[in-house]
């Protein structure tokens, strides 16, 4: 029988993710944030573009507890 073992967590600082967070806002211009939210409710985005608004709004919520 396969032994368990525990997932391996990386600890960022606050700075690692908010520049995580800024570098994502720079991937998806030529959009803003809010014209991204109005696509993706409109399921005009690729999976791409999807997967980075989920990535921003994941780092929102674990940096300021917000949730978009």
């Amino acid at each position: 029988m396969p032994e368990n073992s525990t997932p391996v967590f990386k600890m960022y600082t606050t700075a690692e993710l908010r520049a995580e967070r800024q570098e994502l806002l720079e991937r998806m211009r030529p959009f803003n944030l809010e014209q991204m939210h109005r696509l993706y409710d409109a399921d005009l985005l690729s999976v791409e573009e999807s997967e980075m608004l989920d990535n921003y709004r994941s780092l929102a919520w674990l940096i300021d507890g917000e949730i978009l």
